[in-house]
């Protein structure tokens, strides 16, 4: 006996749905655990001290970004050319474009140090 093919769409959404979902823990836990590398808890990581921020940028690049952007995988800019980005196009892009996606758990001020990391020739 075969499946309905509502049953196998009901199927798919879930696995997908379960997929996003065990997504966005991953994302969260690596910005967590970013902030713990630069030494700090992620409310206080930017504070006064600014190479502590560049520190936590770089961080954050490296678990959320640098997969896709080191080596660039098609259709996405290497880490080069996002150098050569505004700091306001890349925070466009991480909030309302299309990385919008991969920033959920992420503050506006870690999107904010992330694009003036990056801006900065990281």
């Amino acid at each position: 006996m075969h499946a309905k093919p509502t049953t196998y769409l009901r199927l798919v959404d879930d696995l997908a749905l379960a997929a996003a979902i065990a997504m966005l823990a991953m994302l969260t836990a690596c910005t967590t655990q970013a902030a713990q590398e630069a030494g700090a808890s992620r409310q206080s990581v930017a504070g006064a001290n600014p190479d502590n921020a560049l520190r936590y940028a770089e961080i954050l690049y490296g678990y959320r970004c640098k997969g896709c952007h080191e080596p660039a995988t098609p259709g996405a800019p290497d880490r080069k050319k996002l150098s050569t980005y505004e700091p306001r196009k890349i925070v466009k892009s991480l909030t309302s474009g299309s990385m919008k996606i991969l920033a959920p758990g992420l503050s506006k001020r870690e999107i904010q140090e992330i694009a003036a990391f990056l801006a900065n020739d990281g």
